[in-house]
């Protein structure tokens, strides 16, 4: 997994709330808590817009 994907799966943790899966993908992949911390709240600030979240489970309709 590359660095650009590993902050997108973080983006996508903050859509849903999932602040341990985020700090198991930044702890993983030595991301910078700053870039992590922004790429998680990039994720809560697109839920508050009402974007959709592009995660494969939501992709199957298996929104949580």
């Amino acid at each position: 997994m590359k660095r650009t994907e590993a902050l997108a799966e973080i983006k996508q943790r903050g859509w849903h709330g999932d602040l341990e899966g985020a700090a198991r993908i930044q702890a993983k992949k030595g991301i910078a808590g700053i870039a992590a911390r922004k790429a998680y709240q990039d994720g809560i600030r697109a839920k508050q817009r009402g974007e959709p979240c592009d995660c494969p489970e939501c992709k199957k309709g298996n929104k949580k």
